[in-house]
């Protein structure tokens, strides 16, 4: 590689980089919704469920599967964004280091 093909590969992951934060924000913000939908639901089947404790438990976990996987699906896809930041912060410095040995090499 070339330090100018180099360059522009840590020009395009920090630009990607750059998306982030606001990324991270919209995905955990999703995930809280979702989590508060399937909250709010379960306790309204619940106060609405006929029976005794657990029978109530078990009659508005049925009524509000689908919020909760909605919500299981949000924290995953909130953890996916987490874990392409650090991604790309780490290659971000192996490309910055691959540029500084060419560059000491003197490509």
């Amino acid at each position: 590689m070339t330090p100018d093909e180099i360059r522009a590969i840590i020009l395009g992951l920090t630009r990607e980089q750059a998306r982030g934060p606001q990324a991270h924000e919209e995905a955990e913000l999703l995930a809280e919704r979702a989590e508060g939908d399937y909250e709010a639901a379960y306790d309204q089947a619940f106060l609405n469920a006929e029976g005794n404790i657990e029978e109530r438990k078990a009659q508005a976990r049925l009524v509000t599967q689908e919020l909760r996987d909605a919500a299981a699906i949000a924290r995953a896809a909130h953890g996916r964004v987490k874990l392409k930041v650090k991604q790309l912060d780490s290659s971000l410095m192996a490309h910055m280091a691959v540029l500084k040995s060419v560059m000491a090499e003197g490509a």
